[in-house]
């Protein structure tokens, strides 16, 4: 590819301090051999600082000149829709984008993968005044550095990810304490969390929502599952879950819920969607927590972890356990099994 004028232009600059050619050359040695700057000249250490800054100006203008190959439409959809299988994930990271190229829009920024670590920056400030909250920030910010490691991998290092280690971004919060799979888990403390879902459970109102968690505590599905995906036969059940299809037989409970609840065969759950289900659950549980009507605060995923450790404590076959998580890996099992202490190396 041919270099931009402003990079040629650079080129003469260099060579054309006050050091000359030659002096240019004794500068490199120098530099390279780690010489004691305490022994150069004031005009030496003028002219390293100048072939320096020099330098890096003209390296800067042609790695901006290679970026320009990169197509930010091409890849955001490339990135979209080939790299992420999880549907939930892309329609959540496709929102992220529009607050991103608003960002660019306002800054004139025609080529992000040229951007600099102060214009990262510039995109968390640029968030916060859009009064959202740390979270949401956090998630906006995740998901363009994630494009930018996706397109830095693929470039072969060409394009940075500026927004690592931005200082901008809000730091964590501490992940709530205090989970019961936390404690050590034993038949009677996961018998009064039992006890605890069916109590949220009987707390709920809407009749499509309390299907939704009387699945959830029967089959542990995740909450992305229900979605427009999830279709019922009988007793049957099939959705999608991260990206594969996940088949499932409903309990008697859950299937008289969803004919209560007078829910369509086909796309069952078609009003709902991940957010709205966890926010709810999480509106109810925290409630009832605070009335001392249940012994912790719990999330949706809560449900999942109190499947997998219900169903590995009745058969003890933990790959029985993860085929019907649908996990990718019987490691990942074992980390919903960590209150029972479970020693993975006899599988191994």
């Amino acid at each position: 590819m041919s270099r931009s004028p402003q990079y040629d232009d650079a080129l003469p600059m260099i060579a054309d301090t006050s050091a000359g050619l030659q002096e240019l050359d004794a500068i490199q040695r120098q530099i390279g051999q780690r010489e004691n700057l305490d022994k150069l000249t004031p005009e030496q250490l003028k002219s390293i600082a100048e072939y320096v800054m020099l330098r890096k100006y003209a390296d800067e203008m042609e790695r901006n000149c290679d970026l320009l190959e990169y197509d930010y439409a091409k890849l955001k959809n490339a990135f979209l829709y080939d790299f992420l299988k999880a549907v939930n994930t892309r329609l959540a990271y496709a929102n992220a984008f529009r607050y991103f190229e608003e960002y660019m829009a306002l800054n004139k920024i025609s080529n992000p993968f040229a951007m600099s670590f102060e214009q990262a920056d510039g995109y968390v400030y640029f968030l916060q005044g859009k009064n959202l909250s740390n979270g949401s920030i956090r998630q906006f910010v995740t998901a363009a550095s994630s494009l930018f490691t996706y397109v830095s991998r693929i470039s072969n290092g060409k394009v940075r990810n500026v927004f690592l280690g931005s200082f901008a971004i809000p730091k964590k919060k501490i992940a709530r304490t205090g989970k019961f799979y936390d404690k050590g888990v034993n038949e009677k403390i996961l018998e009064n969390v039992r006890e605890d879902f069916e109590t949220i459970y009987s707390s709920l109102k809407n009749k499509e929502l309390k299907a939704i968690v009387r699945i959830m505590i029967d089959s542990g599905l995740r909450v992305g599952a229900f979605t427009g995906r999830f279709s019922y036969d009988g007793g049957f059940f099939k959705t999608v879950s991260k990206g594969k299809e996940v088949r499932g037989v409903l309990s008697g409970d859950s299937l008289h819920d969803i004919e209560e609840a007078g829910l369509e065969k086909k796309h069952t759950f078609r009003k709902w969607n991940a957010d709205k289900i966890k926010n709810l659950f999480k509106y109810h549980s925290k409630k009832l927590f605070m009335e001392g009507r249940i012994r912790f605060e719990y999330s949706c995923h809560d449900a999942r972890h109190m499947f997998a450790i219900r169903n590995y404590l009745l058969t003890r076959d933990i790959y029985a356990v993860s085929k019907l998580l649908n996990h990718s890996s019987v490691v990942i099992t074992e980390e919903y099994l960590r209150g029972l202490n479970v020693d993975l190396t006899f599988f191994k």
